[in-house]
């Protein structure tokens, strides 16, 4: 965050794509410099009490999420009360297992057991349930 992001959309027609690329673009206008947006499928889905996403059908990168549990011995962790133009509310999690992204020349890594925040509601439907 604040170097460099590139944007990944997945919509099912171009008057969706450009309405979700116009979206993201003010979404994440300080989030650094935007590098390339691209076409990919993403998937969203609960996966083990958490959620993995993957993009581009795990080219680019999968990411495994699993929630971080509250003194109520059930229930994540929860932030609300938000400033983000996603969502009021975010839950905590941390990452279940070790993450690589790679495109192109940009690649990174997130170690298994990092923070990450994430939220209940999404899930692109066609994965519901599965763990990618």
């Amino acid at each position: 965050m604040g170097s460099w992001y590139r944007l990944y959309i997945d919509a099912p027609d171009p008057a969706r794509r450009a309405t979700a690329e116009k979206l993201l673009r003010f979404i994440c206008a300080d989030w650094g410099k935007l590098e390339s947006i691209r076409d990919a499928k993403i998937d969203i889905a609960a996966a083990a009490g958490g959620f993995c996403r993957q993009g581009r059908r795990g080219m680019t990168m999968k990411y495994s999420i699993a929630p971080v549990i509250g003194g109520d011995g059930n229930a994540p962790l929860a932030y609300s009360n938000t400033h983000s133009a996603f969502s009021t509310t975010f839950l905590q999690g941390k990452s279940a297992e070790a993450t690589l992204y790679h495109d192109d020349t940009r690649s990174f890594s997130i170690p298994a057991g990092r923070n990450g925040y994430f939220n209940d509601k999404m899930d692109s439907g066609e994965t519901a349930g599965t763990q990618n």
